[in-house]
C-alpha cells in the first residue's frame, strides 16, 4: 500500500527501517508537548514490530513517510486498532525539518 501527495510518499511500514523509525522518535523536537513519551531504541523496536503486527493482523496501520524526491523519512502516521477499549487511533509525527 501507498499513495502519493504532492513530494511526499506514504507506504507501508518498511520493516527494514529501524534506523529511520528511530531517528524520527528520538529527536526531542517531536516530543516538545509530551517528553516523558519519547521512546528509547528498544522501545522503539518493540513499537516497529507491533505496527508491522497490525498490517499482518487487520490490514491496516501506521505508514512511513517519505520525501519523495530524496526517499528520506520525514513522518510516520495513520490509524491503528487499540485493545482496550477497541478503538481506531490517528497518530502522526514528523521530522522537525518537514513541518512547516
Amino acid at each position: 500500500m501507498s499513495f502519493e501527495q504532492g513530494d511526499a510518499k506514504a507506504t507501508a511500514t518498511p520493516a527494514d527501517d529501524l534506523d529511520g523509525y528511530v531517528t524520527l522518535h528520538s529527536d526531542p523536537r517531536t516530543y516538545t508537548h509530551a517528553p516523558a513519551s519519547m521512546p528509547d531504541a528498544e522501545h522503539c523496536r518493540a513499537r516497529l514490530e507491533s505496527d508491522l503486527a497490525d498490517w499482518d493482523e487487520r490490514g491496516f496501520g501506521y505508514v512511513a513517510v517519505e520525501e519523495r524526491s530524496t526517499g528520506r523519512q520525514i513522518g510516520w502516521g495513520g490509524v491503528k486498532a487499540t485493545p482496550e477499549p477497541e478503538r481506531v487511533n490517528l497518530y502522526y509525527r514528523l521530522s522537525h525539518d518537514a513541518l512547516g
